[in-house]
């Protein structure tokens, strides 16, 4: 999931992130470096998450990562 320029999730925090349970960010594609991430990673407009979890938890996800006022 990209995170986009206008994302809500863009400033946050890997840890402060919320997720439904059940889902976890499993990696995070930084400045060009694949990570696992730490919690106290702050995403920002570029990278790329990568989540783990039910298909259905999955969707409601990648709508929080939608642009604001934006439905994924």
């Amino acid at each position: 999931t990209p995170v986009e320029k206008e994302s809500r999730m863009a400033g946050k925090r890997i840890g402060g992130l919320p997720l439904p349970s059940g889902v976890i960010v499993i990696a995070v594609i930084h400045l060009d470096l694949f990570t696992i991430p730490a919690e106290n990673l702050c995403l920002e407009a570029g990278d790329r998450v990568f989540l783990l979890g039910p298909r259905e938890k999955i969707q409601e996800v990648i709508a929080l990562f939608a642009p604001a006022g934006h439905l994924a």
